[in-house]
C-alpha cells in the first residue's frame, strides 16, 4: 500500500445492490506478527467510505508517501484501531495507534525512535500526547501536538517539543554539504 510493505492481501470485495456500495471484507497478511484487518464499505453512488482498520502489527512504511518531504528511512509496526471515513473527496481518519517506530528528519540527519507511544486520529488532526523521542544515544525528547491535515493532504505541524539534551543535527563532513557536524540541544522548541 502507498509502496509500502503490507504483506498479501486476501480481499473479498462484493457489490451490494441494497445499499449501493461496495462492501469490503480484507486481510493483509505477512505473519503472525503483521496483520491488518480491512472491513467496511465504498459507495460509489453514495460518495462515501467508511472502512475499519485493525492493525495488528501493520507495518508503517506506507508513511513515505505523506511524509517524503521532510522523513525517511521510516520502519516500524503499528498497534490500534482506525476508521477511514467520509465523502470520498473529504476523507479523515479516526481512532487510536500504539507505535513502534522509527524515522529519519532527512535534513537534519538525525533518526528517532518511538516506542510503545499512542497517536490519536481525530477530525482533520493526528495528536500526539506526550510522546517520547529517543536519539541514536538514547536520550530522550517529549513532543506534545499535532500535525493537522485537510482530508489527508496539505500537512501543517504544532508541536511543542520539551528536552534536556538530544541529537538535533548529525551531518558527516564527507556528505558534500556547507552545513556539517553534530549539534546536541536542549530546551523547548515550537514547530
Amino acid at each position: 500500500f502507498e509502496d509500502g510493505l503490507m504483506g498479501t492481501l486476501n480481499a473479498q470485495a462484493q457489490w451490494n445492490q441494497l445499499e449501493k456500495q461496495i462492501d469490503i471484507h480484507a486481510i493483509a497478511n505477512d505473519g503472525p506478527d503483521a496483520i491488518t484487518y480491512i472491513d467496511g464499505f465504498v459507495s460509489p453512488v453514495k460518495e462515501n467510505i467508511d472502512l475499519a482498520i485493525q492493525g495488528r502489527g501493520t507495518y508503517v512504511e506506507f508513511l513515505h508517501t505523506y511524509a517524503s518531504s521532510f522523513l525517511s528511512n521510516i520502519t516500524g509496526h503499528a498497534y490500534g484501531d482506525l476508521r477511514l471515513v467520509g465523502p470520498l473527496g473529504e476523507m479523515d481518519l479516526l481512532g487510536k495507534l500504539v507505535v513502534n517506530a522509527q524515522a529519519t528528519v532527512t535534513a537534519l540527519g538525525t533518526t528517532y525512535t518511538l516506542t510503545q507511544d499512542t497517536v490519536d486520529f481525530v477530525h482533520s488532526d493526528i495528536l500526539l500526547h506526550d510522546v517520547t523521542a529517543r536519539d541514536i544515544y538514547q536520550n530522550t525528547a517529549q513532543l506534545n501536538g499535532g500535525i493537522h491535515h485537510d482530508n489527508l493532504s496539505d500537512l501543517t505541524f504544532d508541536l511543542d517539543i520539551k528536552t534536556d539534551k538530544l541529537l538535533a543535527y548529525s551531518m558527516p563532513s564527507d556528505n558534500g554539504d556547507i552545513f556539517h557536524g553534530t549539534v546536541f540541544a536542549s530546551g523547548d522548541v515550537e514547530i
